[in-house]
């Protein structure tokens, strides 16, 4: 008989940015839990991306303060990854950001029932892309199998699958600011590799497709103007509104 477990909630260190972070946790012994791993896009934060205030002045984060309320039997995480485009020193691209997912997931996963758990993925903007590479890296090493064997779902918000015209402009920006600061402060690669017929993102997609053809998929994308610009907020093109998440 399956004892009540009520989720543990871990405060994670503010100095620490990136990695994996528990949110609400779940006794290693315990059974019927699902695994839920969030990814936030780019330029995000693995707590601000899923937060906002509310009218008391409180910070409302929906993977710690509502989403285990929801579904009580999961180990909520978020993964934090270098994902800023400006003002950042960092060389990373989308393929090392899914190894660094992988590695972190599986040492999760060693415990008693752990290996066991169904993982499901809640992306935002870059974060899909990371996602879908994360599946493609599993696939492509035997040390990753028994994760990509457990992963049953994944809910994409404003995920950029086909590439965003919008990205260019990061691309210009990021370029800008590298010029001034003599290289040292930006990492345009991230906004290169969502451009509109980026060749990164083809090869990602195109292997996903057979990869994650069993998952449950479910996308959720802005379809509202944007303000002082000419375009439709669609498929991933910028940041989908927290309250469209909560409204889920």
């Amino acid at each position: 008989m399956l004892r009540q477990f009520m989720p543990r909630r871990r405060a994670a260190p503010k100095s620490k940015k990136f990695g994996m972070f528990i949110f609400a946790d779940q006794e290693p012994d315990t059974a019927a839990v699902v695994d839920i791993v969030a990814i936030h896009g780019l330029n995000g934060h693995y707590f601000q991306t899923w937060a906002t205030p509310v009218s008391d002045g409180r910070e409302v984060n929906w993977l710690k303060d509502l989403l285990p309320k929801q579904i009580p039997n999961a180990r909520i995480m978020s993964f934090g990854y270098n994902s800023a485009v400006q003002m950042s020193k960092s060389a990373g691209d989308i393929s090392l950001f899914a190894d660094q997912l992988l590695e972190d997931l599986f040492i999760r996963r060693q415990r008693q029932e752990e290996p066991g758990r169904p993982i499901i993925f809640i992306c935002h903007s870059l974060g899909g892309i990371v996602f879908k590479q994360t599946l493609n890296r599993a696939f492509e090493k035997a040390r990753y199998r028994p994760l990509l064997q457990k992963v049953v779902g994944v809910i994409f918000f404003g995920t950029p699958h086909q590439g965003s015209d919008l990205a260019s402009w990061g691309t210009v920006l990021s370029n800008i600011i590298r010029f001034g600061t003599l290289g040292t402060t930006t990492n345009s690669r991230l906004s290169r590799d969502l451009e509109s017929n980026s060749r990164i993102l083809a090869s990602i997609s195109k292997s996903f497709v057979e990869r994650g053809k069993d998952l449950e998929i479910y996308s959720f994308y802005e379809t509202d103007m944007m303000k002082r610009l000419n375009c439709r907020v669609s498929a991933g093109q910028c940041w989908l509104s927290f309250y469209k998440v909560l409204r889920f």
